[in-house]
C-alpha cells in the first residue's frame, strides 16, 4: 500500500470518531459497542500509521500525517481520553505515545496545536489519573515527563491543564499530582539501570531539568502547591538530587570534567530557591529541604568551592535559611541539629580567616546561637515600641513586655506597642494620619501582591526585636561608634547621618547622610515620609544616633531603622538605649 493511499484509509476511518461518545449504560448494548469497535480501529490505525513513520522516518509521510491531525486533532484527542478512561494498558500506552509524538515533532504548527487544544489537556489528565502502572513498560514514565513539562512551561497550555486539574474533584487531583512526584522515583531507577555513555548522560540532564521546570510551575498555584506539598515532594527531591543524581558520575568517563563541584552548588540553588519562592509555604518548605540534608550538603561545597559565583549562591542559601530560623521553630529546630552533626573539621577550616567565605560562615553560626537563646523561652519576646514619644521613659513603660501585653494597630498590622496606652497615644499624635494616607495606597498594594501579610510583619517585628537585643548586648557596638565619628565630615553633626549596619545580610558598614538615605529608601515597602520625617525632628531635639539595620528575611530583605541614646558622660554605648523607630520591606 503507497503512501497515499494510507492517508486516505485513515481519513475514511476518521468518520467513525464523528459518532457522539457511548454512555456507560449504552457499552452493555450491541450499538455502543459497535460505536467503540469503529472508533477503536480507527485510533488503532491512526496509531499503527503514525508509529510507522516515525519508524522509518518517511519525512513525507510524517507531513501528510501531520497536515491530517490537524484537521481531525479535537476528534482524535477526545476519543483517545475517552479510551484512557476506560483504562487498559494499550489504551493508555497508545494515547501517550501519540501524544508525545505530536507534541515533540519538528512541525512548529502541529505543536502550537497541541499546546492550545483544550482536548490535549484534557487527554494529559486522562494519563495522569490512570491506574495503569508507568514502571511498565519504561517509555511512559519518560514520555509523561516531557508531555508534561511541554504542557506546564507553555502559556496557553499551562492555563488549560490548570483548570482542567481545579475541575476535577481533589482526589483525583491529588491522584494526579501523585503520578507526577512518582517521576522523581522513575529518573531514579534509571539511573541505576542506565550503561555508561554521553547519550545516557545528556538525557538524565534533560530530565533533572524537566523535574525542575514541572514542580516549579505547580508551585505557583497555591491549590496545587498544598497537593505537593502533601506528597512531601521536596523532600524526594532534595533527596534525589543530593544521594541518587550524582550517581550519573559512573556513567561518564570523565567525570570530574562532565559534573564539576559548580554544577552541584547550582543544583543546590536550584532547588533552594524554587523552594523559597513559594510564599506562605516558604518556612515549611525550609524545613523539608533542611530535613533532606540540602544544608549539610551546602556547608560541604561551601568548604571546597572557590567560583565566586557558586560562592555567591551558597552563602544567599544560609543568609535566607538563618532569616527563616528566626520565626519557624521547625527551621530553626533542624538547622540547630544539622549544626551539631558537623564535620569539626569542616568547621575548624571554615573558622580559618583566611578562607574565602570566612566572614558569613561566622555570621550564620552567630544568627544559630543567638536562634538557640532566644529558644529557651519560646513564650516571651521583648518588644521594642514604636511610639515615638516612648523614647522619653524608656522600655519599662506599660509593665511587662511579653508578647500577651503586644499591642497593635488593628487597620495596618505593621505597628507594635509595649501597651495599649503607648498605641492610642501615637494614634492620636501621628498614626492617624498616616493610616489616613495609607488606605488609599493599600488598595494598590494588594492588587499588585506586594504587600506583605499580617503575619509576616508580626513575625518581623518579633525577628527585629531578637537582631537589636543582641547588637545591644554586643561587644562591637563600641567599635561601630567609633567608626561613625571618623567618617563624618568635620562639618556634620552626629544627628546628620544614618549608619548603616549589614552584619545579617552582606559584610561591611557605610555611612550615609540623611539625604541620601532617604532617597535610596523612599521607594521601599511601608515607608511613611511622614512619620520619617517626625524621627528627624525627635533625633536632632534629642541628639539621638540613627542606625540601620538591612538583613534578609525569606527572598526580601527588611530594614530596620533604629534610634540610639548616647551616653556623653561615659563616651560610649554600651549602657546606651536602643528604640526600634521603623521597618520597612526592599
Amino acid at each position: 500500500m503507497s503512501p497515499q493511499q494510507k492517508i486516505a484509509a485513515a481519513k475514511a476511518s476518521f468518520r467513525n470518531l464523528d459518532s457522539p461518545f457511548p454512555p456507560p449504560v449504552a457499552m452493555r448494548t450491541d450499538r455502543g459497542k459497535k460505536v467503540l469497535e469503529r472508533a477503536a480501529y480507527a485510533l488503532d490505525f491512526y496509531g499503527l500509521l503514525h508509529s510507522h513513520a516515525v519508524t522509518q522516518d518517511d519525512a513525507f509521510l510524517l507531513d501528510a500525517i501531520a497536515e491530517l491531525s490537524l484537521e481531525h486533532l479535537d476528534q482524535i484527542m477526545s476519543w483517545y481520553r475517552y479510551t484512557m478512561l476506560i483504562e487498559g494498558i494499550n489504551n493508555v500506552f497508545n494515547g501517550l505515545q501519540v501524544i508525545y509524538h505530536l507534541i515533540t515533532s519538528g512541525n512548529k504548527k502541529l505543536r502550537l496545536a497541541m499546546l492550545t487544544s483544550p482536548s490535549v489537556a484534557e487527554a494529559v489528565i486522562a494519563v495522569g489519573i490512570s491506574t495503569v502502572g508507568f514502571y511498565q513498560p519504561q517509555d511512559l514514565s519518560s514520555q509523561f515527563l516531557e508531555v508534561v513539562q511541554a504542557c506546564v512551561w507553555h502559556k496557553s497550555s499551562r492555563a488549560l491543564l490548570f483548570d482542567g486539574l481545579m475541575a476535577l474533584a481533589p482526589t483525583l487531583r491529588q491522584k494526579f499530582i501523585h503520578r507526577t512526584v512518582k517521576l522523581i522515583g522513575f529518573v531514579g531507577t534509571s539511573i541505576q539501570r542506565a550503561s555508561p555513555g554521553e547519550y545516557v548522560i545528556q538525557t538524565h540532564i534533560e530530565y533533572l531539568v524537566g523535574l525542575r521546570d514541572i514542580f516549579e510551575q505547580l508551585a505557583d498555584d497555591w491549590r496545587l502547591l498544598l497537593c505537593l506539598r502533601e506528597e512531601r515532594y521536596l523532600l524526594k527531591l532534595t533527596a534525589f538530587i543530593l544521594h541518587q543524581y550524582p550517581k550519573v558520575r559512573r556513567l561518564s568517563p570523565q567525570p570530574d570534567k562532565d559534573f564539576p563541584l559548580q554544577l552541584t552548588t547550582n543544583l543546590i540553588w536550584m532547588t533552594f530557591r524554587s523552594a523559597t519562592q513559594q510564599r506562605i509555604h516558604a518556612p515549611a518548605a525550609v524545613h523539608q529541604l533542611v530535613a533532606g540534608g540540602l544544608l549539610t550538603e551546602a556547608i560541604r561545597c561551601l568548604h571546597r568551592v572557590t567560583n565566586p559565583c557558586s560562592l555567591g549562591a551558597l552563602t544567599t542559601m544560609l543568609h535566607t535559611t538563618s532569616a527563616y530560623m528566626a520565626w519557624s521553630k521547625r527551621v530553626a529546630n533542624a538547622v540547630n541539629a544539622v549544626m551539631k552533626s558537623l564535620d569539626p573539621g569542616i568547621v575548624k577550616s571554615l573558622e580559618d580567616r583566611s578562607h574565602p567565605d570566612n566572614e558569613s560562615w561566622l555570621q550564620f553560626s552567630n544568627l544559630v546561637g543567638l536562634c538557640s537563646d532566644s529558644d529557651k523561652t519560646p513564650h516571651s519576646v521583648v518588644v521594642n515600641c514604636q511610639n515615638l514619644m516612648h523614647i522619653d521613659s524608656g522600655p519599662q513603660r506599660g509593665g511587662s513586655e511579653s508578647v500577651e501585653n503586644v499591642k497593635t494597630c488593628s487597620g495596618c498590622r505593621s505597628l507594635v506597642y509595649c501597651s495599649e496606652r503607648c498605641q492610642e497615644e501615637d494614634w492620636a499624635n501621628l498614626h492617624r494620619f498616616e493610616w489616613e494616607s495609607l488606605q488609599d495606597s493599600r488598595r494598590g498594594l494588594v492588587k499588585e501582591k506586594i504587600w506583605p501579610p499580617w503575619y509576616t510583619r508580626i513575625r518581623a517585628m518579633q525577628l527585629i526585636s531578637g537582631v537589636i537585643w543582641s547588637f545591644r548586648k554586643s561587644r562591637q557596638t563600641r567599635l561601630f561608634q567609633e567608626v561613625a565619628l571618623v567618617d563624618m565630615s568635620p562639618s556634620s553633626t552626629v544627628q546628620d547621618l544614618v549608619h548603616i549596619i549589614g552584619i545579617f545580610s552582606w559584610g561591611g558598614q557605610a555611612v550615609q547622610s540623611v539625604d541620601a538615605y532617604r532617597e535610596q529608601v523612599s521607594k521601599f515597602d511601608l515607608w511613611s515620609p511622614t512619620r520619617f520625617e517626625k524621627i528627624l525632628d525627635e533625633v536632632k531635639a534629642r541628639k539621638l544616633l540613627l542606625y540601620d539595620f538591612p538583613f534578609a528575611f525569606g527572598c526580601s530583605k527588611i530594614h530596620v531603622l533604629c534610634a540610639y541614646k548616647y551616653d556623653e558622660a561615659r563616651k560610649s554605648m554600651k549602657t546606651s538605649q536602643v528604640f526600634h523607630l521603623m521597618s520597612f520591606f526592599e
